[in-house]
C-alpha cells in the first residue's frame, strides 16, 4: 500500500471511510435533526451515568418482556453510533417513558411527532447502508446505459480479465492495471480507484489519539499552525 500510494500523482489521499461518515455527519446536522439528537444524548446520559438510573430502566424492561440491554451514547469518532443510540431508544420507548414517569428529573421527553422523526431518520440512516440492489451497483461500477449491457457486460469482462495470467507478489498491480488499460478499460477504472484505497484506518486513528493528547481545554487557543507543528514533531521525535 505504501508504495502503491507513493506511485500515485497525488499528495493526499483521503479515506473513503472517513469521507462518508463525515458525509453522513454533516448531512444530519443540516437536516433540522440536531435538536431531537440534543435531547435523546441528554436521555441517554440520564441512564448512563447514573448506575440507579440504569438499573430501573432494567427493571422496566423486564416487566414489559424487553431486552435488558444498556443506552448507547453516540461518539462523533465511532461510526455508525448515532444510528446505533437511534435504534437502542426506539427498541426502548416503552421502558424509557415508564421509568422517567416514576423519577423526579429536568429532561425534556421527545413527542409524538418527535419519536416518529426518530423512526424515519433511523430507517433512511437504514438504507444509507444497505447493500444496493445488483442493478444499481452494476450501473454504478461499470457505467452500464441498459438492462442488456449490465447483465451480458460485466460478465464477459470479469471472464476475459480472469484469463490472464497472474501476476507475481513482487509486482505491483498498478503498473499491471496501466498497462493493461487498453484491454479492461472499465476494469482498469476500478481497479485503480479501489487499489488507491487506504487498507487500514489504524494511522487516522492514530492520529486522532496524538491530536487529542496535544489539544485539551487548558491548551484550547493554539493556533493551527503550532497544532501542525506539534504533530509533526511528535511524529518524528516517535521514529527517532
Amino acid at each position: 500500500m505504501t508504495d502503491a500510494a507513493r506511485r500515485l500523482p497525488y499528495e493526499h489521499m483521503p479515506c473513503i471511510a472517513h469521507i462518508l461518515q463525515r458525509s453522513i455527519t454533516v448531512s444530519l446536522s443540516d437536516s433540522g435533526f440536531v435538536n431531537v439528537l440534543a435531547e435523546c444524548h441528554k436521555i441517554v446520559g440520564h441512564f448512563k451515568h447514573s448506575p440507579a438510573n440504569a438499573m430501573e430502566l432494567q427493571v422496566q424492561q423486564a416487566a414489559l418482556e424487553l431486552q435488558q440491554e444498556p443506552l448507547i451514547q453516540d461518539i462523533s469518532t465511532r461510526w455508525n453510533s448515532t444510528l446505533e443510540m437511534v435504534k437502542r431508544l426506539i427498541r426502548n420507548q416503552a421502558a424509557i417513558k415508564a421509568t422517567l414517569e416514576q423519577q423526579q428529573h429536568k429532561l425534556v421527553l421527545l413527542t409524538p411527532p418527535e419519536w416518529d422523526k426518530l423512526q424515519r431518520r433511523s430507517a433512511l440512516l437504514e438504507m444509507s447502508q444497505a447493500e444496493p440492489p445488483r442493478k444499481k451497483m452494476n450501473l454504478l461500477q461499470m457505467g452500464s446505459d441498459s438492462e442488456s449491457d449490465e447483465e451480458v457486460q460485466p460478465d464477459r469482462d470479469m471472464h476475459r480479465y480472469k484469463a490472464e495470467p497472474s501476476i507475481n507478489m513482487e509486482d505491483c498491480p498498478l503498473q499491471w492495471w496501466a498497462a493493461h488499460s487498453g484491454c479492461h478499460d472499465k476494469l482498469a477504472l476500478l481497479a485503480c480507484k479501489y487499489l488507491a484505497t487506504p487498507a487500514s484506518t489504524v494511522p487516522c486513528k492514530r492520529l486522532f489519539s496524538v491530536a487529542g493528547h496535544i489539544v485539551h481545554k487548558k491548551r484550547s487557543a493554539l493556533l493551527s499552525e503550532n497544532f501542525n507543528q506539534l504533530v509533526c514533531l511528535s511524529n518524528w521525535l516517535k521514529e527517532e
